[in-house]
């Protein structure tokens, strides 16, 4: 996943036990929104390598990423890399997972978050005693909206995910329940594109998300 903010992130990983699972976690669904209270130390899954990535396109240049002792793949810099139409690629020179590449995927645009509302220097405030209607504009026909919440620890959050299109949307109370009297807790939302594809037996998908978020009260 190719992410952008103040910051340009990469993170990327590949087999049936890695990409950061939910071990350790209770997991409660409502529509498509999932929430997550955690406990104790997670599990760190060793995935497999797929050799050397190379991410290029935007103002990336050619980056070239390494696993680590997991084989995990992450990269970080300053700054935001690409804009929204712009295309990226992700190619492997191969390990475990076969040699691929190079895959593209057209970044999208940050859509405009227009409920709820930031004040300008306090954050959000979210009720969690009601459903949080989620509205924005800028969405894409193929977009998918993300819309994240989390305490300060990150041991209770929701993820919920949208079509881009649909413009609007409802967290259900029962997902803000568990974030009720954080005060210095988390809100992020973003839009993605993804390319799917295979590479030997392995399901690969490839993802760009510019996102936005800041500090979250929920009462």
């Amino acid at each position: 996943m190719l992410c952008a903010s103040p910051t340009f992130d990469f993170y990327g990983s590949f087999g049936p036990a890695s990409g950061g699972g939910t071990e350790g976690c209770t997991v409660t669904t409502s529509g498509e929104c999932s929430s997550y209270t955690c406990t104790g130390t997670q599990p760190n899954p060793t995935g497999v390598s797929a050799g050397t990535l190379t991410l290029a396109g935007g103002s990336l240049g050619s980056v070239a990423v390494s696993p680590d002792a997991s084989n995990d793949y992450s990269y970080e810099a300053g700054g935001t890399f690409f804009t929204a139409g712009q295309t990226l690629t992700v190619s492997a020179t191969g390990g475990v997972v076969p040699a691929f590449g190079p895959i593209s995927v057209v970044a999208p645009g940050l859509p405009l978050l227009t409920s709820p509302v930031a004040a300008s220097s306090a954050g959000y405030t979210i009720s969690t005693e009601q459903d949080l209607v989620v509205a924005w504009g800028g969405g894409e026909a193929e977009g998918q909206m993300i819309f994240e919440a989390s305490s300060s620890d990150s041991s209770s959050y929701f993820t919920c995910v949208w079509p881009a299109s649909e413009a609007k949307a409802v967290v259900p109370q029962a997902m803000l329940t568990p974030l009720a009297g954080q005060s210095t807790g988390y809100l992020i939302y973003g839009q993605y594109l993804s390319t799917g594809f295979t590479a030997g037996a392995y399901s690969i998908s490839v993802t760009a998300l510019p996102y936005s978020g800041g500090s979250a009260t929920f009462q």
